[in-house]
């Protein structure tokens, strides 16, 4: 709770402020001693997400992340405070601000925190990227506390194929200094960091097609050396990416059973590329997406319920890629089921497979289907051997309403919750999970407990 001085510190800033973008304003420090301030009024508002670290694993591009901490920080004083709305989102009415000095803290469980500095009368982004703790390749903490802070901004030249770019800053020791996002102005950049460190800044261009699965995009690393006050550094990267690819289609004509004749028309195909599985009809591959000369397809079917997985051959450029027919003849027994409460059940026998990543973590799925009053289920585990593990229920625990459309039971951010892997024998792994669930405002749903048997992908 602010003390007393803090709310007589913003009353100051708020009664003191003129009519210009400007003004002198005396502001109270904790001697109770009288400094000019100069202040700007200032306005913003933006959507807190995730962008990349997690998106892979549910087939999206950006994550939004609700009941993020917002606060304005001047002099280590919280001078304004908020939370993100069940969208992501937060609004900063207009209000006078300190022009120098004052800053956005980001803060989320989970994520690494996010600083950033008010300069001149708005901040020019509308999304704000959160990297997870277990991002790959950052160590260390965000900035939280510091002296100074400075800004960098910049910019590409425009790609008509890009459909994105985000951006974050490291040091030499590849800890997390800072991390932004692009405006509405594709793809500007605006990053908060130290000043006097040596940094790196690496950026992800993601790329506009029709692949139906993954993001395929350039990625790079710029030592930047170190700067001592705020600048513009976007003629320091690449400007000549080649954004254009070609793609390619794997198709499936035709799923039987196992008599070769009776045809099967609702099947599920699944694509393993690398460590993650992707479900899709037929899949059209970006040349850049694959780094083998294969790719493993499985095809689920519901009714009856079947199984069969098997290796493509792959070369780019190879253009429409037709399987022969597929025969389905082993049994899918795989299933999640579930609690929430007393009264609030999901899960089902539909087909559910777990990806092993190279980290260690094992990300439990249940396939996308059109049939009704079923759900999508993605859990994340900290490890796939027997025993006690932590998981997070993250983003869906999806379930279809009478109207058809999507309604969460678990809101975005993750819920973590405990977990116990009773089985893995290397095709297959089973368990328990339980935990208290909330909705996208935070209000406990009571506990979730449930079991589940999945398929190694």
């Amino acid at each position: 709770m602010k003390n007393t001085y803090l709310n007589f510190l913003l009353l100051v800033l708020l009664l003191c402020s003129c009519e210009k973008n400007s003004d002198i304003t005396d502001i109270v420090d904790e001697n109770m001693t009288s400094n000019p301030v100069e202040t700007v009024n200032f306005t913003w508002w933006a959507l807190v997400q995730e962008e990349q670290s997690l998106s892979s694993w549910n087939d999206l591009d950006a994550i939004a992340i609700h009941n993020a901490s917002i606060k304005l920080i001047y002099r280590d004083n919280i001078l304004w405070e908020s939370n993100t709305d069940a969208s992501g989102t937060f609004r900063f009415d207009e209000q006078p601000v300190p022009s120098e000095g004052a800053y956005f803290l980001v803060e989320t469980p989970g994520y690494h925190p996010l600083v950033l500095a008010v300069e001149g009368e708005s901040i020019p982004l509308w999304r704000i990227n959160m990297i997870r703790e277990t991002y790959p390749d950052i160590n260390g903490e965000s900035i939280t506390d510091a002296e100074s802070y400075i800004t960098l901004t910049g910019a590409l030249q425009e790609p008509s194929t890009a459909d994105g770019a985000w951006y974050y800053i490291t040091n030499a020791q590849d800890e997390l200094l800072g991390t932004g996002a692009t405006g509405p102005e594709l793809p500007r950049f605006y990053i908060t960091t130290v000043p006097n460190e040596e940094l790196f800044l690496h950026y992800n261009i993601v790329r506009r097609s029709n692949a139906q699965i993954g993001d395929c995009g350039d990625y790079g690393v710029v030592s930047l050396g170190s700067f001592s006050e705020s600048q513009d550094i976007g003629a320091l990267l690449d400007q000549n990416i080649d954004f254009s690819y070609d793609n390619d289609l794997i198709f499936i004509p035709m799923v039987t059973d196992c008599s070769e004749v009776n045809k099967i028309f609702n099947f599920d195909t699944f694509f393993k590329l690398d460590d993650l599985t992707f479900q899709s009809g037929a899949f059209r591959v970006p040349d850049c997406l694959l780094t083998s000369e294969s790719v493993l397809v499985g095809v689920a079917t519901q009714n009856p319920r079947k199984y069969t997985e098997f290796l493509v051959d792959y070369s780019p450029g190879q253009g429409t890629i037709t399987t022969p027919d597929v025969h389905v003849c082993e049994d899918d027994d795989t299933f999640i089921q579930y609690t929430v409460g007393n009264d609030t059940q999901g899960g089902g026998e539909v087909f559910t497979f777990v990806d092993i990543l190279a980290d260690g973590q094992m990300i439990l799925k249940q396939a996308e289907h059109s049939l009704s009053n079923e759900d999508r289920f993605t859990m994340i585990f900290d490890g796939f051997d027997i025993g006690n593990h932590q998981s997070t229920l993250d983003l869906v625990v999806r379930r279809t309403n009478d109207s058809g459309s999507w309604s969460y039971i678990k809101g975005i951010g993750g819920q973590e919750l405990s977990a116990t892997i009773s089985m893995n024998n290397g095709e297959f792994v089973e368990g328990s999970f339980n935990g208290e669930v909330f909705d996208t405002e935070e209000v406990s749903l009571g506990i979730m407990e449930g079991t589940f048997r999945a398929r190694i992908q």
